[in-house]
């Protein structure tokens, strides 16, 4: 089955790590995703209560501060409930409790083609 295209969307990183943050907005890029970076959930939730208008958000889920991926979540499901979400982590309980929860997860590292997938 052919995925719907991606290109000229519109997505949203959530990503503490620098490098992992980096790697992912150039490899969406080139795949002619409009990318934008955040380091935490607060400044995501800032930008999309803004008016940034996301097609879809990756969140790595384990991030310093009050608000982890799986709350950034929840939250975008309520208030942007046309937002696909991603989330992704390296830690396999935290991201079984969230399959259970029925969230899309990708262990990291993922490749291109799984967040594509992902994300269409």
């Amino acid at each position: 089955m052919e995925r719907p295209p991606l290109e000229g969307k519109v997505v949203l990183i959530v990503e503490d790590n620098a490098d992992v943050r980096d790697a992912s907005s150039q490899l969406l890029s080139a795949e002619g995703l409009a990318v934008r970076v955040v380091e935490d959930a607060p400044q995501a939730l800032a930008l999309l209560d803004g008016g940034f208008a996301a097609d879809c958000l990756v969140s790595d889920i384990v991030m310093p501060g009050a608000m982890d991926g799986v709350e950034l979540v929840r939250i975008v499901k309520v208030r942007f409930p046309a937002i696909r979400t991603v989330l992704v982590t390296g830690y396999s309980d935290i991201a079984e409790r969230a399959r259970e929860e029925g969230f899309t997860v990708l262990r990291k590292p993922y490749d291109l083609a799984s967040l594509m997938e992902a994300l269409s």
